[in-house]
């Protein structure tokens, strides 16, 4: 019978050669031993992405679901079915895989999976930063430029379009950068399988590529969605404020108004029998739903942005401290070790927050899941 085994010879104490066996199935038991405490080490992380996971899949799932079903044509629906697809992609397949990687950070021998993994994870978050960057221009054009031309169903679907196609290239060199390596464990010459970035392209590559450009994009669209919805906010304060004004007009302005409403009002003598009140019907009062409407759209898109930044945010902290402090993986205890897990996974909150910003802003969102979940209830037809 043939003995399938390996030898791995380490050196103790610079003196003596020592000379190990394992068999395949000892080795798979050693690497699957480190998998286990490691994966311990990493269970917040690991419950957290699978939180993250199942709310995302099911959120953005309805948002797809409803948002065709029962809006209408807008390029605000458009960016927002957008942003449901780039999510999917991080929950469906990101999210699980980062999970996997997790659990058999020793055994990850895949090597096409680990590619899709990665392709996946970063073509989500490059597909819906660039698409917040769309979002806030568009809202930006509407808000403080209403009278221009403006972006139109048609531009937003080419717009979604060239965002997919340029999201998908950004991220093709990941395809060939990571792959299933090599990783030692703490018997020399014993290595197992993680997924991760190849020793070969490590160096300035990896600096330049994968840390350099990233931050110098991030920080661009970062700058450009401040500038951009500060400018949006300020437009709206000035029309709440107006609006304001026009509702507390003197009452000279009031009894002109009356008068006027009066005079095209049937006489009393006649009936009437459409129980109207034409005194409640006033400019401002007509203007009010649209603007409101306008305005709890642009503060519902500007919610997801903030929501997507605040979720890089313990990540950044994370990677600063580890580029501060050499040794600060090694100084984690194993309470400290649970939180950087999940910390460093943070910006994986952003493909699952969405959904509850929808919900939070908009009553036609949440009435439309109302009705896909319980169709067996009876209803009133609502006419939006």
């Amino acid at each position: 019978m043939m003995n399938n085994s390996t030898s791995f010879q380490y050196n103790i104490s610079g003196a003596t050669n020592v000379t190990l066996n394992f068999t395949e199935e000892e080795r798979w038991q050693y690497l699957m031993l480190l998998d286990n405490e490691y994966s311990l080490k990493v269970l917040a992380g690991m419950i957290f992405l699978g939180i993250l996971a199942v709310i995302g899949f099911f959120g953005n799932t309805l948002v797809l679901i409803v948002y065709i079903k029962n809006f209408q044509k807008s390029t605000s629906r458009i960016f927002i079915l957008a942003l449901a697809a780039f999510d999917l992609v991080n929950n469906i397949i990101a999210t699980p895989g980062e999970i996997i990687n997790m659990r058999y950070s020793y055994r990850f021998e895949s090597v096409e999976w680990c590619k899709i993994i990665k392709l996946a994870k970063y073509l989500s978050l490059i597909g819906s930063v660039f698409t917040l960057v769309a979002i806030s221009i568009d809202r930006h054009r509407k808000i403080c430029h209403p009278f221009k031309r403006q972006i139109t169903e048609k531009h937003a679907t080419i717009i979604v379009a060239v965002v997919a196609v340029v999201s998908f290239v950004l991220t093709l060199p990941s395809l060939i950068v990571h792959s299933a390596k090599d990783v030692e464990t703490d018997i020399p010459g014993l290595t197992g399988k993680k997924c991760a970035f190849e020793d070969s392209y490590d160096g300035l590559l990896h600096n330049v590529y994968f840390i350099g450009l990233p931050a110098l994009m991030f920080l661009v669209c970062f700058a450009i969605l401040c500038v951009l919805y500060i400018l949006v906010g300020r437009q709206i304060f000035h029309q709440v404020k107006y609006t304001n004004k026009l509702n507390t007009k003197p009452a000279a302005d009031s009894m002109d108004m009356d008068g006027a409403e009066s005079r095209l009002s049937p006489p009393e003598s006649m009936g009437s029998t459409t129980g109207l009140n034409t005194r409640e019907i006033t400019p401002a009062k007509i203007r009010k739903p649209v603007g409101l409407s306008k305005n709890r759209t642009t503060l519902m898109l500007l919610s997801i942005t903030i929501v997507f930044i605040a979720s890089f945010v313990p990540y950044l902290i994370i990677a600063i401290l580890k580029w501060v402090m050499s040794d600060f993986k090694q100084n984690l205890g194993f309470t400290g070790y649970q939180f950087y897990s999940v910390f460093l996974r943070s910006y994986f909150m952003n493909s699952s927050a969405n959904p509850v910003v929808y919900s939070y802003w908009n009553k036609r969102f949440r009435q439309g899941c109302v009705r896909l979940l319980t169709p067996w209830r009876k209803r009133k037809t609502v006419v939006f």
